[in-house]
């Protein structure tokens, strides 16, 4: 069981590594087109990433046949695909650190000059542009082409009465005052604007409806999509016990034998927005459990000898957790994999020892717990492999739990393999 355990997890880290750089160089043509320097159009097929951070080069193919073209930021003025429209642009962009401990005690902004690609949030009677760069930095822009205005915003240090404090300069408020100042009603929801792209989105919707004003384009986020489903199949539970001291060898010694159970759950698929939703957090409430038999025989001759007969077994109602990766091989095919942590509870419990002990004299036989105390909580670790078809998937998952053991002296591990059938409602 432990060869094949350990066979299991070398496969999926195996898998984890082509998925992971297949999806690096997948690509995902769909109908785009490109604007020239000169203005005019081309359509074509661009390759879509559903960038999370804008990019600085794109594959654009007059036909589905022909070969790549490459441009960057200084080739054209801009693109559009999947709804989704990019425009050239050199800008600043504030590059002080946000981590809290790295913060500095100057207000005024550091800025370098980048060349990239703006995605355009609104377009219209005014206009607002978005860059994520490489860190993921957020960076915001009023203005035409090709000047854009920095909207102001950094995080910094000042000393408080007693202890350091963060402070902001929102200087990006002022700056969206005289740019909407045509609306009057505006300048409440302004002062609680934050610098983020919810924030902002709903300042400049405020104002289009307030001020009726040409709006010839509007970004539509994507939202998190969420689907429910069940799960059910079998386990193989292996359990491992060790010591370091002679009171527990009676129960650890024993060659548990591998336990068959069934294994079943609902669960929650909260699938992610951007990088073409290749990514969601998958929650499960999950049922699992196992029975352990293991004997421990000490003969010292034929009439004298202990044979301690363990039973050991739970039942987990247990919340799973983990971070899951979708790789599209065609149309309603995917392969995926996850990992994460599972948190169980034992509903049930056997934790038994049925102790014969002979003497030169009839056997005694005698019931007793196999530890007197034991924890009914059990934290694991996860990580599978799969495919899913339509609505239906199917799963080999391994699973590495803490036992049952509350003693320093007796260690526990509950190792399970499971093989599941899913289906999403």
């Amino acid at each position: 069981m432990n060869s094949k355990s350990s066979s299991l997890i070398t496969l999926i880290l195996f898998f984890s590594f082509l998925f992971l750089q297949q999806a690096y160089c997948q690509t995902n043509f769909q109908p785009g087109s490109v604007i020239t320097k000169s203005g005019d159009t081309l359509n074509g097929f661009i390759d879509y990433r559903n960038w999370e951070n804008n990019p600085n080069e794109i594959l654009f193919r007059v036909s589905a046949s022909s070969q790549p073209i490459h441009y960057s930021p200084g080739t054209i003025r801009g693109f559009v695909v999947n709804n989704e429209e990019y425009i050239s642009a050199t800008v600043k962009a504030e590059i002080s650190p946000t981590q809290i401990d790295q913060l500095d005690f100057r207000p005024a902004i550091v800025t370098r000059t980048y060349t990239t690609f703006l995605q355009v949030m609104f377009r219209g009677s005014k206009n607002l542009f978005f860059y994520s760069d490489r860190i993921g930095k957020q960076h915001f822009y009023i203005g035409q082409y090709p000047d854009f205005e920095l909207l102001v915003y950094k995080k910094y240090l000042k000393e408080g009465a007693r202890e350091k404090v963060i402070a902001e300069n929102k200087n990006f408020i002022g700056q969206l005052y005289l740019y909407l100042q045509d609306c009057k009603t505006i300048q409440s929801k302004m002062t609680n604007t934050a610098y983020n792209k919810k924030s902002l989105e709903s300042l400049f919707k405020t104002y289009y409806d307030c001020t009726k004003g040409e709006r010839n384009y509007q970004y539509s986020k994507e939202k998190i999509r969420l689907y429910f489903g069940a799960v059910a199949g079998v386990s193989v539970t292996k359990l491992k016990l060790t010591c370091s001291d002679d009171s527990f060898e009676h129960i650890a010694n024993g060659d548990y034998e591998p336990s068959w159970n069934l294994s079943a759950g609902l669960f929650m698929d909260v699938v992610l927005a951007r990088n073409q939703r290749k990514w969601s957090i998958y929650n499960e409430l999950f049922y699992s459990s196992y029975m352990a038999n293991g004997l421990t025989e000490d003969f010292f001759s034929e009439n004298n000898y202990k044979i301690y007969n363990n039973s050991i077994g739970y039942s987990y109602l247990k919340l799973n957790n983990m971070l899951r990766f979708t790789y599209p091989v065609k149309n309603d095919l995917f392969i995926f994999i996850n990992g994460g942590i599972s948190n169980g509870y034992a509903l049930s419990e056997t934790n038994l020892t049925i102790k014969e002990v002979r003497f030169y004299t009839d056997p005694v036989i005698t019931e007793e717990p196999a530890m007197d105390e034991t924890r009914r909580y059990e934290l694991g670790f996860l990580a599978g492999l799969g495919a899913k078809y339509t609505k239906f998937s199917f799963e080999t998952r391994f699973e590495s739990g803490n036992g049952m053991s509350v003693y320093y002296t007796l260690k526990s591990k509950a190792n399970r393999i499971y093989f599941l059938l899913g289906y999403t409602f």
